[in-house]
C-alpha cells in the first residue's frame, strides 16, 4: 500500500452543510461517533452525517487497510497529548453525566445502586448471630 491511508470528507461536508476549509475538528469527528453509537444502541439509524462519517470511514478501512482511528476517524490523540477522544466526549457530555448521577443519588437504590438500610431496624446490629 502506498502511503498513509486517508479517509475523504467530501460526501460529509457536502451532507452537513459549510464548514471550516480544512474540515472537522477532532471534538467535532468524536461527537459524531458518539452521536452515531448511542443511536445503534437505541435500535436507531444514525443522523445522515454521523451515519456517513461512521460507514464511510468502516468502508474505506476495509478496503484499504491502515488505523481506523488515527487514518480515518483521525481521533487519536496527538502524540503525548492527554486529549484522548474519551476525554473529548466526556468534556462535551458533562451536563448529561450530571443530570444522570443527580437521579442514581436521589434513587432508591442510592449512590451505589444499593438498598438503603436503617441501622435502627437491625435487630443484631454487631452481626452477632450466625457466630
Amino acid at each position: 500500500m502506498s502511503g498513509r491511508p486517508r479517509h475523504d470528507d467530501a460526501a460529509l461536508l457536502e451532507a452537513i452543510g459549510p464548514r471550516r476549509p480544512a474540515g472537522l475538528s477532532r471534538e467535532e469527528r468524536v461527537e459524531l461517533l458518539g452521536r452515531a453509537a448511542r443511536a445503534l444502541l437505541e435500535g436507531r439509524l444514525p443522523d445522515p452525517s454521523s451515519r456517513l462519517f461512521v460507514a464511510g470511514a468502516i468502508v474505506s478501512w476495509l478496503e484499504s487497510g491502515g488505523d481506523l482511528v488515527r487514518d480515518y476517524w483521525r481521533i487519536a490523540a496527538p502524540r503525548g497529548s492527554r486529549s484522548t477522544p474519551s476525554v473529548l466526549w466526556n468534556a462535551a457530555h458533562r451536563d448529561e453525566r450530571r443530570g444522570e448521577d443527580d437521579l442514581l443519588a436521589s434513587s432508591p437504590g442510592g449512590e451505589r445502586g444499593r438498598p438503603e438500610t436503617d441501622d435502627d431496624d437491625d435487630p443484631d446490629p454487631e452481626g452477632a448471630v450466625g457466630r
